[in-house]
């Protein structure tokens, strides 16, 4: 919910709701070297619900990522996040998307939120390098899990019903 919170900007200046669910995906890639990653398992099916093909567009993404990377790694720092962003402006600028900068901004921004919200835990990230990074002092880490989270949870769910409602009327 972070991630899809943190792209509405990008979202609001394209005047493309859709860079939401490109906020979100970005969001969650930070932890495809987690062998319990939400992108991993997630599934789209082709035809008939009970029929068609299920796929994991992400499932084999992952295996391979956490070949090279422990959980909480590289994927959690700075220049995953520069690599990320700059891999999205290159190859949307060159399939020609016109709103190629808005669509890398919401990577930007949906990949920040989670490094940033995960700096807000007691485990922290390796922004830079090895040394754990926190966003806020120890004494105001959030654990997973609490009320304090879901209560983020709740004022990002906030922004993102507003911002939907608000592009609804402009329809």
């Amino acid at each position: 919910m972070g991630a899809a919170a943190f792209a509405v900007p990008a979202a609001a200046l394209a005047g493309a709701p859709y860079l939401i669910v490109v906020g979100i995906v970005a969001g969650l890639s930070p932890d495809l070297d987690a062998s319990d990653a939400t992108l991993k398992h997630w599934s789209v099916n082709l035809g008939d619900r009970k029929k068609g093909l299920r796929i994991k567009p992400f499932y084999f993404i992952s295996e391979f990522v956490t070949i090279f990377f422990k959980h909480r790694g590289f994927l959690h720092s700075a220049w995953a996040l520069i690599i990320f962003t700059v891999v999205a402006l290159v190859v949307t600028m060159l399939a020609g998307l016109a709103d190629s900068y808005f669509f890398a901004l919401a990577v930007l921004l949906g990949y920040l939120s989670h490094l940033l919200l995960d700096g807000m835990t007691p485990a922290g990230i390796p922004l830079w390098g090895k040394e754990k990074w926190h966003t806020v002092p120890e004494k105001y880490r959030i654990r997973t899990g609490s009320y304090i989270e879901n209560l983020f949870i709740a004022l990002f769910a906030a922004v993102v019903l507003y911002y939907l409602s608000l592009s609804v009327v402009n329809l």
